[in-house]
């Protein structure tokens, strides 16, 4: 008798079946991994125009003082070294010439030494007094000219130029305060006001100059 149940069953696995299902695959690299796209922040726009500051440096204010303000205060104060200069040795000439009166402005170092010569000149020999007379005026003449030098390096907004100044003017203003002239005392007060004021600006000018090389940032690369 015939069992039609074998037809039924499932085929059963050849030989090649098994061959094929005992090849190795392809190698893979399980230390491979796939990432996805990283999320890279979109460039935040460079402003040119962003103003970077130094430590201890301040860019001035549209409500500050301006360059040309600050100049013109630095040459106001600077020219106070010429008015000192030039009127010690106006003073230094009077004297010479036999006068008893004086600018109050100028200096009192060269008061003296122009007074002393004149004072030793009157007991000397024309010739003699008029040796004295002129070694008294170039030495007056030469300090002058020391003021008028600082004046120049002054208006070139030198800073220690102002400092030595000042110190100086300050100690010759003494003199006149051993000698109770209270005018000169109070001229010299006014001249190293102004003096002052000069190094002020000096000061703020280079800071402002210092400022405006970092005031723009440079182009993004």
């Amino acid at each position: 008798m015939y069992d039609d149940r074998s037809q039924d069953r499932p085929p059963q696995p050849t030989e090649d079946f098994y061959e094929a299902d005992s090849e190795v695959p392809e190698t893979y690299d399980e230390a491979e991994t796939h990432h996805e796209p990283e999320a890279y922040d979109a460039p935040v726009d460079y402003d040119e125009t962003e103003v970077y500051e130094t430590p201890g440096h301040s860019i001035p204010s549209s409500e500050g003082s301006q360059p040309g303000e600050l100049i013109a205060q630095l040459h106001s104060g600077a020219n106070w070294f010429y008015w000192i200069a030039a009127l010690s040795v106006v003073n230094s000439v009077i004297i010479a010439c036999g006068a008893d009166w004086n600018f109050v402005v100028g200096l009192g170092v060269t008061q003296i030494i122009d007074f002393v010569a004149a004072g030793i000149a009157k007991d000397l020999d024309p010739t003699a007094a008029m040796v004295l007379t002129g070694i008294a005026l170039a030495i007056s003449m030469t300090i002058a000219g020391m003021f008028a030098g600082m004046g120049y390096l002054a208006n070139r907004a030198h800073t220690w130029v102002f400092i030595i100044g000042m110190l100086v003017y300050a100690a010759d203003g003494l003199i006149f305060l051993l000698f109770r002239e209270w005018l000169s005392v109070g001229f010299h007060a006014f001249a190293l006001f102004g003096l002052f004021s000069g190094f002020k600006a000096a000061q703020q000018l280079k800071t402002y100059t210092v400022d405006q090389q970092f005031q723009l940032a440079p182009e993004a690369s």
